[in-house]
């Protein structure tokens, strides 16, 4: 068996963050992001190699990182093939990367193909011993908990089974919040019609679409994905995640994961306090709510800082409380019950009925904090003057201090 992982894209999402290094390479609590990939995979055993494809500006940077891999994990055999792509403008596409490999490399045998920037939990190594007991094509599949969240990825069917009967990307009216995510097995017997595909000259970009040309031409089952699962799509994405795996570290034998950066440029966002994110990310037309879900969080796993512990369900926080009408501890239990955004953001949209008028009158109030009246910017002047910020015209408001403090801006 083969692995192959799909490392080629720009991360232009992420910019500047990927800007010179490899989304992949990126650490989430102090280890890339691809390491949670093989070191969930390599339990599965009997992996002859592992093919690493990525473009020219970071094929260095992989070769350099699974050097590093193998001398200090798994010894597991390394190619890292460079599709030859520099830009956005003339990448090959996953499918068409795929195809490069096994055509370059000459891949003969069982595939599992991965995304670079998955982040896994637990071992895969339930998916190796289906793959080998189906022989068939296999997608990994996990319920994302949000008809909202599934929107942006994909939706599917399954008969009795859990073979796919139905699949849509990106799904304007889903029904079900089971996706399939970027872990694939493809047995040798059906590589050539990856060959197919590409000679029908059909979309090379996002490996779903093989999928869903595949299903209705021979029969493709699915895995579900145990324990959990990201797909680092934004920087909220990634800061979301530091936070959930750092936490889940903890409980971990020997603590949190040892930081196997080394020579590898790192994510300095790492190395500072987790801070909560910015008042003015929204959710379900609220600002300052993605900032209290992350208080709560960081509170739950003994990480929130200090400076905010005195406040905590007062202030802004209050404030978002009292205009959605709720209390804060029947809120904070709704938090800590969930894993991510998108259940929040659809407990929210189903318990909390505020007006658009309403919800406005809440971002106002919020975003222009500290320019009221005289003794708001009396206020304001003092904790910049407090945090050395005072030089700084630019901090008008409370929501422009916080970015500042928290070097946001």
């Amino acid at each position: 068996m083969k692995v192959l992982i799909l490392a080629a894209g720009y991360g232009t999402r992420l910019y500047p963050l990927t800007l010179r290094q490899a989304k992949p390479l990126l650490a989430v609590a102090g280890q890339p992001m691809i390491e949670y990939v093989l070191d969930n995979i390599a339990p599965i055993g009997g992996i002859e190699r592992v093919y690493v494809v990525t473009n020219a500006r970071f094929a260095g940077d992989f070769q350099r990182w699974s050097d590093q891999y193998r001398a200090t994990k798994s010894k597991l055999d390394f190619t890292i093939v460079n599709d030859q792509s520099t830009e956005e403008g003339n990448k090959l596409g996953a499918i068409g990367d795929m195809h490069l490999v096994i055509t370059k490399e000459r891949v003969d045998d069982d595939l599992i193909v991965v995304a670079g920037d998955n982040l896994f939990s637990q071992s895969l190594e339930g998916f190796g011993a289906f793959c080998r007991q189906k022989q068939a094509p296999v997608l990994a599949v996990y319920d994302v908990g949000s008809l909202e969240e599934i929107k942006k990825y994909n939706s599917i069917s399954l008969d009795g089974g859990g073979r796919i009967t139905f699949f849509e990307e990106k799904p304007k009216a889903p029904t079900s919040t089971l996706t399939g995510i970027a872990l694939y097995y493809y047995p040798k017997s059906v590589l050539p019609m990856i060959q197919q595909y590409m000679a029908e000259k059909n979309n090379p970009d996002q490996p779903g679409r093989l999928v869903q040309w595949l299903y209705s031409r021979t029969p493709v089952y699915t895995w579900r994905v145990p324990g959990l699962w990201f797909d680092i799509g934004s920087k909220e994405n990634l800061e979301e995640a530091n936070r959930i795996f750092a936490g889940a570290a903890q409980g971990r034998p020997g603590g949190a994961p040892v930081d196997r950066m080394n020579g590898l440029q790192k994510n300095s966002q790492m190395e500072q306090i987790i801070y909560p994110r910015s008042v003015r990310e929204t959710m379900c037309g609220w600002v300052y709510l993605p900032r209290f879900v992350d208080k709560i969080r960081l509170h739950k796993a003994g990480k929130l800082h200090a400076d905010y512990q005195e406040n905590f369900t007062k202030g802004f926080d209050g404030a978002w409380l009292k205009a959605a009408g709720l209390s804060a501890e029947p809120f904070i239990e709704v938090v800590k019950n969930t894993i991510t955004d998108g259940q929040v953001a659809d407990w929210v949209a189903r318990n909390v009925k505020k007006t658009e008028a309403e919800k406005k009158a809440f971002n106002d109030f919020v975003l222009n904090r500290g320019r009221e009246d005289d003794a708001a910017r009396a206020r304001l002047k003092m904790r910049k003057e407090e945090s050395g910020l005072a030089h700084r015209e630019d901090i008008q408001t409370f929501a422009d201090y916080i970015d500042a403090d928290e070097k946001r801006i």
